[in-house]
């Protein structure tokens, strides 16, 4: 829900009201329903808002919203999906409303519990409260950081937005590329998104669970308010019982977020993650007590369809559609359609991926042409209870090593292969469980104070580095940028770190997936995708009560009988059909990037890589990469093609926020 913008000048000239009414509006993709500025000329500071009408369509909901005698003014982002109860506690607290939305309650936990108030809220947000009496300004981003924030402090002025792409509006902004960081991105793309660190040289992100307080003359204090494992339950001893409140907090996280003035639909894979939803959506509909503020219109699901590809699950969503008399929309993939807006679509993400993320644009492109605006989908279930491959296998390895555990090894063997979809099985030979035992123990060897010294010798004599580093891979072999990865969060290092040391090596790779890796990365895609349409996602299995009691549970209750999300399976025992309910091969939503680069995207892929601009990019080197590229296709072997897609990307970035930042400068 929304964009949200802020400007606090401290010292020199304060901003003119077209820049900063340019610097709100180029986020109004974000917020199509409305926009809303408040200017204090007197601090020089400036609020906006761009908004996307969800709770309270009046004006009552618009935004920047004062409280208190105009004491508080607030620009917000997102969604507090417990603000009846929270509306009701507070009113019995003597609190007043003027509205019917989510954002005026924020305001009043604010003025009666502070930054307390942090802790009450169940939902997603990013948001910023002015309170002028005290004249501070305080931003927050939810536990997981679900809701994007960025800032920028000078000294001379501070700055927030929900998206990078604001700040080349800004006139005094040094909008310059960091390149190095730039180049580490290129060689890792999941692991920026967990740090504070942008693209933009001086961009900040805030990170999730973290908060920032801004008083004149200081600069910003940024505290982390939430830790994920100071809140963890006593799950219960047996796995019955564990599954029960497993689906009772499932059942009323859907009940919350299906709260909305507007039509509600599912994002709909034919996975597990997202049929439990339509299907948890359908069982509390069918119930006798209906759910406080929710709309009629809840039944629509968009099916993201790739026909001839290997990617398309058209077949398994349709089981779930007949089964819970959902109202399809079946929506197919076809980039060939959109070809002039390829470039935009790459804008739109602001960020570095392995893919062009063009069906999560389409299909919420489609929900919004269809009068939707909400959309509940199933993100972070994979993430929270191990639905990966690479996460089963290295699960497989912890069974073996400090010492075997037979029964484990051979329940996860089953669901490893599971996912294999019985191609590849995983090798049960003594040969294959020696070579895994043996390459874990050559891990822990390597991580010792004997070993390291040798190491390094023995890496500088064979590479013939200075640092002793191993050759850079492929894909970094195109880079004129040192790769130096000073900033990128680092799994083995996450993985050691103090705050993890409690947690079985399971729950400390979900944890790292969850709060910093995987899942940040996704979270940022599918806003972007979503937002820039208009469209607001929500996520069930992201409820704060879900994901601290997930990290409570058992490792099998996760991973265990041959199938991976064990207690979701369990869970929805009843509530979707059995075919999905037991699906083991996983697809993902992704792009078939092969197919569209021989067929639609061939012309912008050799055009872009024949430019002028890619060819003399002080970034990598383009004449590399075009030879790779032209020896690739005259081999017809189009799956290699996969990292050169990274460059593309970065090259139509590269181009787009110069564009842009010239555009700011003509108009100021």
């Amino acid at each position: 829900m929304c964009g949200i913008a802020g400007l606090w000048a401290f010292n020199g000239q304060d901003i003119s009201d077209a820049a900063f009414d340019a610097f709100v509006d180029s986020m109004g993709h974000r917020g199509p329903d409305g926009r809303g500025v408040w200017r204090d000329r007197e601090v020089r500071l400036s609020l906006g808002h761009r908004r996307l009408a969800i709770l309270d369509l009046s004006p009552a909901g618009r935004q920047p919203m004062s409280y208190g005698d105009d004491r508080y003014r607030i620009t917000f982002n997102g969604e507090i999906f417990n603000f009846l109860e929270l509306r009701d506690e507070l009113t019995g607290l003597g609190h007043r409303f003027r509205s019917d939305s989510d954002t005026e309650v924020i305001m009043a936990a604010y003025a009666q519990w502070g930054e307390d108030c942090q802790l009450k809220f169940n939902g997603m947000w990013g948001l910023a409260i002015w309170d002028g009496r005290e004249r501070r300004l305080f931003l927050s981003r939810d536990r997981f950081g679900i809701k994007p924030l960025m800032y920028v402090y000078t000294g001379r002025f501070f700055a927030f937005a929900s998206e990078m792409k604001a700040f080349p509006r800004l006139p005094d902004f040094g909008y310059e590329l960091d390149r190095e960081l730039w180049a580490e991105t290129l060689t890792d793309m999941i692991g920026l998104e967990g740090t504070e660190w942008c693209l933009l040289k001086g961009v900040k992100r805030l990170p999730g669970g973290h908060c920032l307080t801004l008083s004149e003359g200081r600069p910003p204090l940024v505290r982390r308010w939430w830790q994920t494992l100071e809140h963890l339950p006593q799950a219960p001893p047996g796995f019955e019982e564990q599954t029960a409140c497993f689906k009772d907090l499932f059942f009323d996280a859907c009940r919350l977020r299906m709260r909305s003035d507007v039509p509600v639909a599912t994002s709909l894979s034919g996975g597990l993650d997202s049929s439990s939803v339509l299907g948890t959506l359908y069982e509390i509909n069918k119930a006798a007590h209906p759910v406080k503020r929710a709309p009629a219109d809840w039944q629509r699901a968009f099916v993201a369809c790739f026909p001839g590809t290997n990617l398309d699950e058209e077949k398994y969503a349709r089981v779930v559609v007949e089964a819970k008399s959902a109202v399809p929309v079946y929506q197919e993939i076809k980039i060939e359609d959109y070809l002039d807006r390829v470039e935009d679509i790459i804008y739109q993400f602001e960020e570095l991926y392995a893919v062009l993320q063009a069906g999560l644009w389409l299909n919420y492109k489609a929900m919004r042409d269809r009068g939707v605006v909400v959309s509940l989908d199933g993100h972070g279930a994979d993430e929270l209870l191990g639905g990966y491959l690479n996460i089963v296998e290295n699960a497989i390895i912890h069974s073996l090593y400090p010492w075997p555990r037979w029964n484990r090894y051979r329940d996860l063997v089953a669901t490893a292969n599971g996912f294999r979809g019985g191609s590849n099985p995983v090798d049960t030979s003594w040969k294959g469980i020696l070579n895994t035992v043996a390459g874990k123990y050559r891990e822990a060897l390597g991580q010792s104070f004997l070993w390291r010294p040798a190491r390094k010798i023995y890496r500088r004599v064979k590479y013939g580095r200075r640092d002793g580093a191993p050759a850079p891979p492929p894909l970094s072999g195109f880079l004129r940028q040192p790769v130096s990865h000073r900033r990128l969060l680092k799994f083995d290092e996450l993985d050691r770190s103090k705050d993890l040391a409690g947690l079985t090596p399971l729950n400390r790779e979900l944890y790292i997936h969850f709060h910093y890796t995987t899942l940040p990365t996704i979270l940022r895609h599918f806003d972007r995708a979503s937002m820039g349409h208009g469209v607001e996602i929500r996520m069930p299995f992201m409820d704060w009560r879900l994901v601290c009691y997930a990290f409570a549970l058992p490792d099998k209750s996760k991973l265990g009988r041959g199938y991976a999300k064990r207690i979701v399976r369990e869970a929805m025992r009843g509530v979707i059909p059995e075919e999905i309910r037991l699906r083991t091969n996983k697809i993902g939503f992704t792009s078939p990037m092969p197919e569209w680069f021989k067929g639609p995207l061939k012309t912008f892929l050799m055009d872009t890589a024949r430019s002028r601009a890619f060819l003399d990019s002080d970034l990598w080197d383009g004449p590399e990469v075009l030879k790779f590229i032209e020896n690739v296709t005259a081999a017809d072997s189009w799956s290699s093609l996969g990292v050169i897609w990274p460059y593309l990307n970065a090259h139509v970035l590269v181009s787009r926020f110069s564009r842009e930042r010239r555009a700011a400068i003509r108009t100021t």
